[in-house]
């Protein structure tokens, strides 16, 4: 479930380069966990 979630927010955040800073920082986060 959570490497499902990891994935989707990883692609997502490829997908645009110019992603909010907050973007980014909630994947790092969810990764960490």
């Amino acid at each position: 479930m959570l490497e499902k979630i990891n994935y989707a927010l990883f692609a997502l955040l490829n997908a645009t380069p110019a992603s909010p800073q907050w973007a980014i920082e909630m994947a790092i986060f969810i990764a960490k966990d």
